[in-house]
């Protein structure tokens, strides 16, 4: 599967922005991509410090409505995976065990933590309803860098 990816310099929030974006026509799937964000933002309307050089992405795709209450974990469970390798390859490019993965934990609903220090944090907001699928926002700030 293709899919556009758009990236911005600055955002208020990608998930802002890719609001926007699907509301002037943006087709899923797509990813909004920022070097920084000036009002990033976690859930419960908590702030997401959003430091330049860390990532931050929000994929929109359509989601059966049978499969919205599962996306929470899925996109954790992505994230975290995605961790776990990285960390792998990085341990064998340093020709060190990587015994270090366990360090790795997700801290429901949302959050990756790395010794229990939050390094990701995942946002999903419904960006609309149709009668058969939803639209959904899987908004991804990771800690890549500070």
């Amino acid at each position: 599967m293709s899919f556009e990816i758009v990236h911005f310099d600055a955002v208020t929030s990608t998930m802002d922005a890719a609001m926007g974006y699907y509301k002037q026509g943006g087709s899923p799937p797509f990813a909004i991509v920022a070097d920084e964000q000036t009002q990033g933002r976690g859930r419960r309307g908590h702030t997401w410090i959003s430091m330049r050089g860390n990532l931050f992405v929000t994929y929109v795709v359509t989601c059966p409505k049978r499969m919205v209450s599962h996306m929470s974990f899925v996109a954790a469970l992505s994230v975290h995976e995605t961790l776990v390798h990285y960390k792998k390859i990085n341990d064998e490019g340093r020709r060190q065990k990587s015994k270090g993965i366990a360090s790795l934990s997700l801290k429901w609903p949302n959050d990756i933590l790395f010794y229990g220090k939050k390094v990701a944090g995942i946002l999903i907001d419904v960006m609309d309803n149709r009668d058969d699928y939803t639209v959904l926002g899987i908004g991804v700030g990771m800690n890549t860098r500070h």
